[in-house]
C-alpha cells in the first residue's frame, strides 16, 4: 500500500508465488480537509477531539475501498490477505495509524514514529483477514518518509557508484542524492499539481486522462491514457503542455500566456486568471489555464530549488549527474526533455534522465515478497543524511529565481 497525499495505490500479490493480482489507485479522500500535510496537521489542531479521527477514518475507507476492487478483480476474499506492507511520508503514516502527527510541523519537527510499525488489523481497520499483520517502512526525518526509503530500495540506489538524484514527484517533492558511499535527502512542498489536482481540468493518472502533448506544425496533438477520448489532464500532461506550449511561444519566460508570432494562437481565450488554450477540440474540449500554469511553476520552482539546495550541500554541479531517477506521480511516458526545457531540472544530458515509475509501490512489494529488504530499509533509513531546507537561508532565494522558466533551446 502506498498512501499517498493526493493518489492512494495498493497491490495484491500471492504471497506464495509472488505473483501480482491487482492493482488500484484513487484520490486520497482526505483531500477534503486540506491538499497538503501541513493542511491536514491543522485540520487535527482545530479539531482537537474529532479531527484525527476524521483523517483516519478518510483514509482507511479510502483504502479499503481499493482493496474491495483487488479482492473483486482476483476473486479472493478479504479473509485471504494476511499481509500488508505500507509507506507514505511521515505525517500520512501518522493518519493511517490513527497517531497524533502534530509534532511533525513544529520545531523540533520531531514525529511519534520514526522507526517501523507493525501492528494488527484491530489497531488500524484495513480489511483483512482478522488476525493478519500490518507493517510501515521506516522513516528517515519528519519530512522525508517511508515512500523514499522504498524508492531506495527499488533503485538500489544505496548500492550506486554513481552520483545520482532520485526524485520522488508528488505532493511533497522528496528527492536522494548518492555521493560516493553518502545519501543526502530532502523534502520540498510541491503542492499537488504534478498530480492533476488543483488544475481546472486535472484528474488522476486514469484512463482519458492527456499524459503526452505534441505542438507541431501548427497543430496541439494529445495522447490520452489508454487509449480513450481526453477528459483532463494528469500530472505528465500538465508538464507535458506547458513545455510544449513554451517552446511554441505561447508561454512567455514569465508564465505568461502570449500568441505573439504563435501558428496556434488562435486556440488562446478569456483574459486574467480565466484566459486559457484549448488543447484538444470537439464538444467538450480540454484546456489549460492561466492559474495551471501558475501552479505548475510554483511546484517546479519548489523542486528545482531542493535541487540546487542539494547540489550545494553536497559541493556538486549539475554536469556531475551522472543519473537522474524520476519517480512518483509522473508517468513512464514522459519525456525528459520537457522536465529540462521548463527549468523542473538543471540543463543535464536528457540520456542521463530515467522515469521509474512508482518507485516507492515498486519497493513495498520488495519488502512484502521478502522480510530481508525490511532489514535493508531499517539500515537505509539509519544512513540517509537529511538537509533541513527552512534552516537554509538562500532556499527561498532560489525558489523565486525559479518560478520563471529558462530560456527555451
Amino acid at each position: 500500500i502506498d498512501v499517498g497525499t493526493t493518489t492512494l495505490a495498493a497491490y495484491l500479490f500471492d504471497l506464495a508465488s509472488g505473483c501480482q493480482l491487482g492493482s488500484a489507485a484513487s484520490r486520497n479522500p482526505q483531500r477534503r480537509f486540506g491538499a497538503d500535510v501541513i493542511a491536514r496537521i491543522a485540520h487535527v489542531r482545530r479539531e482537537p477531539r474529532d479531527g484525527l479521527v476524521q483523517l483516519h477514518t478518510a483514509v482507511i475507507g479510502g483504502l479499503n475501498a481499493l482493496i474491495g476492487e483487488l479482492v473483486e478483480e482476483a476473486g479472493v476474499p478479504y479473509d485471504r490477505i494476511y499481509a500488508a506492507t505500507v509507506v507514505g511520508n511521515p505525517t500520512m503514516l501518522h493518519l493511517f495509524l490513527g497517531i497524533d502527527p502534530r509534532g511533525i510541523d513544529v520545531s523540533p519537527y520531531a514525529p511519534v514514529i520514526g522507526r517501523r510499525v507493525r501492528c494488527g488489523v484491530e489497531d488500524v481497520g484495513l480489511a483483512m483477514h482478522t488476525r493478519g499483520v500490518i507493517e510501515t517502512l521506516p522513516a528517515i526525518s519528519a519530512y522525508v518518509g517511508a515512500d523514499i526509503v522504498a524508492g531506495i530500495l527499488a533503485t538500489e540506489l544505496q548500492s550506486s557508484e554513481a552520483n545520482t538524484l532520485f526524485l520522488d514527484v508528488g505532493t511533497n517533492g522528496e528527492m536522494v542524492l548518492t555521493l560516493g558511499d553518502r545519501l543526502i535527502a530532502c523534502s520540498t512542498a510541491a503542492g499537488p499539481a504534478f498530480e492533476g489536482a488543483s488544475i481546472v481540468q486535472g484528474m488522476a493518472a486514469l484512463e482519458g486522462a492527456i499524459e503526452v502533448v505534441r505542438v507541431h506544425e501548427g497543430r496541439i496533438d494529445c495522447t490520452a491514457i489508454g487509449g480513450a477520448a481526453p477528459v483532463g489532464l494528469c500530472g505528465t500532461g500538465l508538464l507535458s503542455a506547458v513545455a510544449e506550449l513554451r517552446m511554441a511561444g505561447l508561454i512567455d519566460p514569465t508564465g505568461r500566456f502570449s500568441d505573439a508570432g504563435s501558428r496556434i494562437g488562435e486556440r488562446l481565450d478569456g483574459e486574467g486568471k480565466e484566459q486559457r488554450i484549448r488543447l484538444t477540440d470537439g464538444v467538450e474540449p480540454v484546456y489549460i489555464y492561466q492559474q495551471d500554469v501558475r501552479e505548475f511553476q510554483l511546484a517546479k520552482a519548489a523542486v528545482r530549488a531542493g535541487i540546487d539546495t542539494l547540489l550545494q550541500y553536497a559541493g556538486l554541479q549539475a554536469g556531475d549527474l551522472e543519473r537522474v531517477l524520476i519517480g512518483g506521480a509522473f508517468s513512464t511516458r514522459l519525456l525528459p526533455a520537457h522536465l529540462i526545457e521548463t527549468g523542473f531540472l538543471p540543463r543535464v544530458d536528457v540520456a542521463r534522465v530515467h522515469v521509474v515509475g512508482n518507485a516507492a509501490g515498486q519497493g513495498a512489494k520488495q519488502v512484502l515478497l521478502n522480510e530481508e529488504m525490511m532489514r535493508r530499509a531499517d539500515e537505509i533509513a539509519r544512513l540517509v543524511e537529511y538537509v533541513e531546507l527552512s534552516s537554509d537561508p538562500e532556499f527561498n532565494e532560489r525558489f523565486v529565481e525559479r518560478i520563471s522558466f529558462p530560456e527555451t533551446g
